[in-house]
């Protein structure tokens, strides 16, 4: 009983926050593409670093931060921007609502364009990704479900992550640990990911 009024509460509240976001809602779509192949894969870094960057002294896209500045005012907490090691063409700044168990990432990157990606994850390590990211190459691995919306707007994309996803526990979602966590899903994602690519691929590579 008391489970059934928690997702009953759940959906009157995502139902209004949809309402109310639609209304403030100013954002204006954007979207990246990657078509990575095998070789692409295979060149890509087992794990990778966060390196967190001094906004005042190093150049941030100001699309990036007028995002940011939205999703605050929505709950979310700026976790920072960072540079990826062994990726240098990216940026990417991260972000935590704690309410909602949700984290978001804001890429940058040189050849791929801009895009926005909201992640739940679950107890177990099943998540869910809503993301304007299109291309090839980067399915989720098991257990974890993306959602392409190529040209949805920021804080659209946020309600439809907050309603689409599967109720259930989720895991919490804070600055503090967005970094780590955003590592530790590259890792898994890309030990699943180097597991599909041929030993040949993986041989011209190395």
């Amino acid at each position: 009983m008391n489970l059934i009024f928690v997702l009953a509460a759940t959906s009157v509240f995502s139902a209004l926050m949809y309402v109310f976001i639609r209304t403030r809602s100013t954002s204006v779509p954007i979207e990246g593409r990657f078509d990575f192949d095998d070789q692409d894969i295979a060149r890509l870094p087992d794990r990778i670093k966060l390196m967190r960057i001094d906004e005042g002294t190093t150049f941030v896209p100001e699309l990036m931060t007028h995002m940011a500045e939205q999703l605050c005012r929505e709950g979310f907490e700026d976790a920072g921007t960072f540079l990826i090691d062994g990726m240098p063409d990216a940026k990417v700044r991260l972000l935590a609502n704690r309410a909602q168990s949700m984290q978001c990432a804001i890429w940058n990157h040189t050849l791929a364009g801009s895009w926005f990606e909201f992640t739940c994850s679950y107890p177990g390590g099943n998540r869910t990704t809503l993301t304007t990211l299109t291309g090839t190459g980067f399915d989720g691995c098991p257990g974890h479900k993306v959602v392409r919306a190529p040209g949805a707007g920021l804080l659209d994309l946020y309600v439809r992550a907050c309603t689409e996803r599967s109720m259930g526990v989720f895991m919490p979602a804070s600055p503090e640990t967005a970094a780590n966590d955003f590592e530790n899903r590259y890792t898994v994602w890309m030990a699943w990911r180097r597991a599909q690519v041929p030993a040949q691929e993986r041989l011209k590579a190395a």
